[in-house]
């Protein structure tokens, strides 16, 4: 499935493009592109799918791949430690990274191998849970707000 917010951005005609080649060659998948729906409509979807297809011209997964790592789908999209080292090396296998060019093989290679499809779902949710979860945020900003506290403390005990 694809949900994107803004389809320009997102590489929606790519998306489009690598889907029809898919579902001529493999007739039992279903390819389903949700636009303009009610979030909860992206959620139930999510609920149903495999595969979730996020975005192809960002450096990071968007909110939507964070939500269907979360909701244990197999996100492919473009996010890559390699182009944001940000990322941490942690999130190497949690997605499958491709770009509008590889975007296909890259889907292709996921139905080959159906059963490896839930290892790589478990391995997004893993990295979604640690990283990206209401917890592991506000651990983030505790963190990041108390390193400019404990430098001011610093200066004024100087």
């Amino acid at each position: 499935m694809h949900a994107p917010s803004s389809p320009v951005l997102k590489g929606t005609d790519a998306v489009r493009a690598a889907m029809a080649r898919i579902t001529a060659a493999h007739p039992h998948v279903e390819y389903r592109e949700l636009i303009g729906v009610p979030h909860s409509e992206v959620l139930a979807a999510l609920d149903e799918a495999h595969i979730a297809l996020n975005e192809f011209y960002s450096s990071v997964p968007g909110v939507f791949g964070v939500e269907a790592m979360a909701r244990r789908c197999v996100v492919v999209t473009s996010a890559s430690a390699d182009d944001e080292p940000d990322l941490g090396v942690e999130s190497r296998g949690a997605w499958v990274v491709a770009d509008v060019d590889s975007l296909h093989d890259a889907v292709a290679g996921l139905l080959e191998h159906p059963q490896a499809l839930a290892a790589q779902a478990d391995r997004g949710w893993e990295w979604a849970r640690t990283h990206a979860s209401a917890s592991a945020s506000r651990a983030a900003m505790r963190a990041a707000l108390q390193a400019p506290a404990a430098v001011v403390r610093e200066a004024d005990r100087a």
